[in-house]
């Protein structure tokens, strides 16, 4: 019995040293695993109220928008409406996007109890009108335990699926990989996006991959860059469709941090933007001076916004 025993207590010494070892392996994996979740750039980005991501201040309950072009009419410079311009969007008292009504095109945004978006759906308006066409969709989001989309299918108004989209998140490298597919599982492009620290994109680079059958035709490569201040405002844009830059944007901001103007060029055109606010600092109006490089010819339109607020 003695000698049993001698045998017995080495080996339980053994055992219980690598049970102990492998639980506190297993707390510092819960640790590094709690800090990574918590500081992880996408939380913060998940966090952020679409009422932050929209530029909105105050509890914005709705927006309502018309864009009117400025032109010569009888010999009389006047502001007309350009049909289907108008538009609105709607928020919850949590900041959410509840509705949007856009280019004739109505999206509903649908979350769960946790205030995750889910999904969302569209509905078909006037837009046939103007020479296009969507397909009302019906778009259907997975997340992971911490709110991440990780798979997004799209249906059309008949519950017939027409793709689906996958993403992929690296919290180390701040990068989030999105994967889109046809119904029929031929590759319909990539977009990589790449954040900083605060949860800001500073560059997004994309391959769009055209088919015949399960041929590959083509594929168009675009990329684009952005940089910011220290407070966290874009301070520069730049857009690459190919090999060639093509677009690059320049925001210009107050003493207030309200933007005040932005200065767009393209190959063929340069537009100013010039913002004016309310008191709190929301976009009130947005006039466009759009110059065409080759006829020196001018195109002027104007957006203005009006604002509803939860008291």
């Amino acid at each position: 019995m003695l000698k049993a025993i001698k045998y017995f207590l080495p080996l339980l010494s053994v055992f219980l040293l690598c049970c102990s070892n492998s639980a506190k392996k297993e707390e510092r994996k819960s640790e590094c695993t709690q800090g990574k979740d918590s500081t992880s750039v996408f939380s913060l980005i998940n966090k952020k109220t679409d009422w932050e991501v929209d530029g909105l201040k105050g509890k914005v309950q709705e927006v309502d928008f018309h864009e009117g072009k400025v032109q010569e009419v009888d010999g009389k410079v006047q502001e007309v409406n350009i049909p289907w311009s108008s538009g609105y969007a709607m928020y919850n008292i949590k900041g959410k996007r509840i509705k949007q009504y856009k280019d004739g095109v109505l999206t509903s945004y649908l979350y769960d109890e946790e205030g995750n978006c889910i999904g969302s759906t569209n509905t078909i308006s006037e837009c046939e009108e103007r020479g296009y066409f969507y397909v009302p969709t019906k778009r259907v989001f997975k997340l992971d335990e911490r709110g991440n989309k990780i798979k997004e299918l799209r249906y059309n108004g008949n519950g017939t699926l027409l793709g689906w989209s996958e993403y992929i998140y690296d919290d180390i490298t701040n990068e989030r990989n999105e994967l889109s597919y046809r119904s029929g599982g031929n590759l319909e492009s990539t977009c990589l996006l790449k954040y900083d620290m605060n949860g800001n994109m500073v560059e997004s680079l994309g391959i769009t991959y055209f088919n015949k059958g399960d041929t590959l035709i083509r594929k168009n490569s675009w990329n684009y860059v952005r940089t910011y201040n220290e407070k966290g405002y874009i301070t520069h844009e730049k857009e690459k469709w190919g090999n060639k830059w093509d677009k690059s944007v320049e925001y210009i901001y107050d003493e207030k941090g309200n933007l005040a103007e932005k200065n767009e060029r393209g190959n063929d055109y340069y537009t100013k933007f010039v913002y004016k606010h309310d008191s709190i600092g929301n976009i009130i109006e947005e006039t466009q001076i759009r110059t065409w490089n080759r006829t020196k010819k001018k195109d002027t339109i104007v957006e203005r916004h009006s604002y509803k607020y939860y008291e």
